[in-house]
């Protein structure tokens, strides 16, 4: 959606339970020619010590999976209509929404792999809303050779509890598309 013309007013809606919307939800909501949008978002803020307890959880249940575990703790931590963002031009590249897409892209990575992806959180940044900030490395065996890289996970959280939304954010665009294009 284009920025021209738009205007956005932050309110508090009563209800809307068709859309997933409870009451007292902070609301943004954006005008466009005559068209309306509405986009709501948790106002909880999410501490350091949960951030940390949810992204310890997150990545020893995807790296099990990753090693060829089950994926029901990892399917645990996730929201249903989680949308899962990875930039760049490399075969795991794209959005993907939902679970089962999710997934998907979980398991052509660990299939790229071949069962050797690990991820190691460096440090996590949190601020006042229910988004996590996470540098993280990651380790593969990919093609016969071994390779590290860096990234910074964008997570956004429903109840401090589940992941609603990642943006992967590569610090070295370039290398990752490289070693995930091997």
């Amino acid at each position: 959606m284009g920025r021209r013309n738009v205007t956005r007013v932050e309110t508090k809606v009563i209800a809307i339970p068709s859309c997933g919307i409870a009451a007292d939800t902070t609301c943004s909501v954006l005008r466009k020619t005559g068209s309306w949008w509405l986009r709501a978002w948790d106002t909880s803020t999410v501490d350091r010590a949960t951030a940390e307890v949810m992204l310890d959880r997150l990545h020893a249940a995807q790296n099990a999976f990753y090693s060829g575990g089950d994926d029901q703790k990892l399917r645990a931590l996730l929201d249903p209509d989680i949308i899962w963002t990875v930039p760049g031009s490399s075969p795991i590249a794209g959005r993907y929404h939902g679970i089962d897409e999710v997934f998907a892209y979980f398991a052509h990575r660990r299939d790229r792999a071949a069962g050797t992806f690990r991820m190691h959180r460096r440090d996590v940044f949190v601020g006042e809303c229910a988004r996590i900030a996470a540098l993280t490395d990651g380790t593969a065996s990919i093609a016969g050779a071994q390779h590290t890289w860096s990234t910074v996970g964008l997570y956004e959280t429903v109840d401090a509890r589940r992941i609603s939304a990642c943006w992967l954010l590569p610090l070295d665009q370039a290398a990752f598309d490289a070693i995930w294009s091997r």
